[in-house]
């Protein structure tokens, strides 16, 4: 905590006894429907908000562990509703987080007869994607703006870094990557050319 300024919640048992937190989500969901931004429909009967029970899971540094993936490694799964759940939606998430795309595509090839090694994979992505998520987006309290960080190095020296908050407020956390990545591909053409000036081609 500092200078009177609640800490940011980490989980979501945490956000969800914030009494803070809880009122500026309010106030983010009122906005984007009086917006338009957003159309929020009933939720299906007998459906769960949350399916994987992973919110309060530990994030991975990596998609998945070393080594192949067999079709015979773990035991069958008696239902495997829940792996086809999580691979299918892991699918739509490939379309913004193309770092996934290799373990997502490997978890494809066991669709029709997944392990349970193969679900206890799934889930890892799952912690990872939360692990690495846009946390910051709209983070700061009194813009609601985020900020974009990159660092670029030629060869194995940095020569660039940045770490700013970026102009506008973005909808979404798709939104806010990529004016991240818009910010550093800039930086970047712009580097190249000065290098180019300067003779200093590798």
């Amino acid at each position: 905590m500092t200078a009177g300024i609640p800490m940011e919640p980490s989980t979501f048992n945490e956000a969800n006894k914030c009494i803070e937190w809880k009122k500026a989500m309010q106030a983010e969901i009122d906005a984007l429907k009086s917006q338009g931004t957003w159309t929020l429909v009933p939720q299906p009967p007998n459906s769960k908000v949350t399916k994987t029970g992973l919110l309060d899971s530990k994030p991975m540094d990596t998609p998945i562990a070393l080594g192949s993936l067999s079709l015979y490694d773990g035991d069958p799964l008696l239902n495997a509703s829940e792996y086809h759940s999580i691979v299918g939606a892991l699918q739509y998430c490939t379309f913004t987080r193309p770092g996934i795309s290799y373990t997502v595509k490997k978890l494809c090839q066991f669709m029709l007869t997944p392990t349970s090694t193969h679900l206890q994979v799934a889930k890892r992505v799952l912690c990872y994607l939360k692990g690495t998520a846009n946390y910051d987006w709209g983070s700061c309290p009194d813009d609601r703006r985020s900020t974009s960080v990159y660092c670029i190095f030629h060869g194995l020296n940095l020569i660039s870094c940045s770490s700013a908050k970026q102009k506008v407020v973005s909808r979404s956390s798709t939104e806010s990557e990529y004016r991240a990545l818009a910010n550093g591909a800039s930086e970047l053409s712009w580097l190249r050319s000065l290098i180019g000036e300067l003779g200093l081609h590798s």
